[in-house]
């Protein structure tokens, strides 16, 4: 499965987590805690999303949409509806990838040495930002988009540390956060893996904090399916 990606924004970076202000407004460190403050505290998302993708050896681009399940600690599912449907499902142990057009699964169980393949763990976990990222900021003019006319867009770069393995280890080379400044609430997630290719999650409808099931995050596989255990 290739889940998918966009194209890199220019960005301004700003050597660690000093005290320069942004806009003369608030300092990068201060943003930061009320980011990570804001993450740490959702136990679960519920989201439509809408999925662009670039592959820069292709140089080809697509779009997909679906439907996100979060829950802490690292339960995923990701419900693709178009183009195709395809389903993603990660907990603490196993990671099931089903594609009913090919009526086959992937099937993976996670260990010390085999970890969840999605960066999108990123958002199932606690976070401590200045810890396992280099941290800067994007300079961007979001005005003309819709969603934000009537916001402040801050949107983060997040380049995982030597000593973050867990993102190194999947090739996952910065993640980018657009964050919405008046609640610190998260509408976009991206990431751009080591070969330069790039997916970015905008959640539409976003729902934090959520009674869901444990079981939404269980799979189990249908008849006639082919498994593959990799």
């Amino acid at each position: 499965m290739k889940i998918g990606y966009t194209v890199l924004i220019f960005v301004i970076f700003i050597s660690g987590l000093n005290s320069e202000a942004i806009s003369n407004e608030m300092p990068l460190t201060e943003i930061i805690l009320k980011v990570q403050d804001r993450l740490n505290q959702t136990t679960s998302i519920r989201s439509e999303f809408e999925q662009k993708n670039f592959i820069k050896s292709l140089g080809a681009r697509t779009t997909s949409r679906g439907f996100l399940y979060i829950k802490k600690p690292e339960k995923i599912k990701i419900q693709y509806i178009k183009p195709q449907k395809q389903v993603f499902v990660s907990n603490e142990n196993s990671i099931w990838i089903y594609t009913p057009k090919f009526k086959q699964v992937l099937h993976r169980k996670i260990s010390i040495t085999k970890q969840n393949i999605n960066p999108i763990i990123f958002l199932s976990k606690k976070i401590n930002l200045s810890k396992e990222f280099q941290i800067s900021l994007v300079d961007t003019k979001m005005k003309n988009v819709k969603f934000w006319k009537k916001r402040k867009p801050l949107i983060i770069k997040l380049t995982p540390k030597k000593s973050n393995q867990k993102f190194s280890k999947i090739g996952v080379k910065f993640l980018k956060i657009h964050i919405d400044s008046s609640d610190y609430k998260i509408h976009v997630f991206e990431y751009t893996d080591s070969m330069d290719n790039n997916s970015k999650f905008e959640f539409l409808n976003l729902v934090e904090n959520e009674d869901i099931e444990d079981n939404v995050f269980e799979f189990t596989i249908p008849a006639n399916i082919d498994v593959i255990r990799y």
